[in-house]
């Protein structure tokens, strides 16, 4: 796909940004070697500067980090040495904040900067994240079939952003519980490990008191989601023969090519 047919592409995305984050200064869509894919609030006169500028950005971050593993006597020392390991860098000045993620792709690596005054880094990291690489109205869309198909069996569900810990979508959502099961999910997969076990695959379920059953669903290593049911009223062999291929379907169709 070439940088015309991304750019349109990326249009709604970006637009639903400006939307998202009244705050926005400008953001810029590029790829990794500096050429514009799709920009608001930049001028014609800005656009090639702040493309390049953009482009350059984990490209200097490679390098910085790459100098530290320099320092034999560092036994720290951070292993990155390749542009396309840098996940976020951020910058931060007089209450104007830039963020810049890596955005995947099928055939190129992008990068967007994202730059808002007087905004928390961390919705700053959501927006960049929910307006590039997920289509959030489609989670939402994939909840609310989850809860026409369990009906009174689903009582909670959320999907969130594995390191940030924030929800992209839920029903009932339950912002303690997200917390927990992020970390319960990481120990989990570093004691199966450490016990040479095979690696944590798709889901797996907890059996609570009180007719309570929890299911977490890995949707790769960035999103996970937590589900909170009623084993009386939700059937089980629905939920993992019908429920769990419909979501692991919809969140893979929620982000973008």
């Amino acid at each position: 796909m070439d940088s015309m047919a991304m750019g349109k592409r990326a249009i709604p995305a970006m637009d639903r940004l400006a939307e998202r984050l009244p705050q926005l200064r400008c953001a810029v869509l590029c790829t990794a070697d500096g050429f514009n894919v799709c920009s608001i609030g930049v001028n014609e006169q800005q656009l090639g500067k702040m493309a390049a500028l953009t482009g350059s950005l984990f490209t200097m971050g490679a390098a910085t980090l790459a100098s530290l593993d320099d320092d034999t006597s560092n036994v720290t020392s951070i292993r990155r040495t390749s542009p396309g390991e840098l996940g976020v860098l951020t910058l931060e000045a007089s209450g104007c904040i830039i963020v810049a993620v890596q955005v995947p792709h099928a055939t190129q690596t992008l990068v967007l900067l994202i730059a808002a005054h007087h905004t928390p880094l961390g919705v700053l990291h959501l927006r960049a994240r929910q307006s590039m690489n997920l289509d959030i109205q489609q989670l939402e869309t994939a909840v609310e079939e989850l809860k026409t198909l369990l009906k009174d069996g689903l009582l909670a569900a959320d999907i969130w952003d594995r390191g940030t810990g924030l929800s992209l979508a839920g029903y009932n959502a339950q912002p303690a519980a997200v917390a927990l099961f992020t970390q319960v999910t990481g120990e989990l997969a570093s004691a199966l490990s450490n016990s040479g076990f095979p690696a944590l695959s798709r889901y797996y379920l907890l059996d609570l008191d009180g007719s309570a059953t929890v299911m977490v669903i890995r949707h790769g290593d960035d999103l996970l989601q937590g589900m909170l049911l009623n084993n009386k009223r939700a059937n089980l062999g629905l939920l993992i023969a019908v429920a769990l291929p419909r979501m692991l379907e919809a969140v893979a169709k929620a982000r973008y090519q």
